[in-house]
This record gives structure tokens, C-alpha cells and sequence, in this order.
């Protein structure tokens, strides 16, 4: 007879959790406050990630950086 494997949670290493609906609106409230601040190209680097989170991003699938979700 096998044992039961070992439970972890998918927290960080702190216990924080966080889940794509909270990175979303971190990206969408940094860009905003970067396009006030004046700072439009790093706005657009916050607003491709957030694109690409938000309608490209397969949760089933591991997430890898590709240059395109910055928009280089």
C-alpha cells in the first residue's frame, strides 16, 4: 500500500496569497499612476503585461516570459 503524498498550499513562501484578478489591478493601477507621473514608456510596458495577463494568459499552462508580452 503507498502512502498519501505531502499537501502544500500555492501560497508564496510567506503565506501571502494572490491570485490574477490582484497582479491585474496592481498593473492597471501602476499604469495609470506611471501615465500621470508622466512616465508614458514605462506605462506601456505595465499596460502589455496586463493586455497579455488579461486576455492571452492560459492559467493551465506554465507561465513563460516571451518578449512580446512587453511589447519588445
Amino acid at each position: 500500500m503507498q502512502r498519501p503524498g505531502k499537501v502544500h498550499s500555492a501560497g508564496l513562501a510567506d503565506g501571502t496569497r494572490f491570485d490574477i484578478r490582484t497582479l491585474l489591478s496592481y498593473l492597471h493601477d501602476a499604469t495609470k499612476a506611471l501615465e500621470s507621473a508622466g512616465d508614458s514608456d514605462a506605462a506601456f510596458r505595465f499596460e502589455m503585461l496586463y493586455d497579455y495577463l488579461k486576455n492571452h494568459y492560459n492559467p493551465s499552462k506554465p507561465l513563460r516570459f516571451e518578449n512580446k508580452h512587453l511589447g519588445l
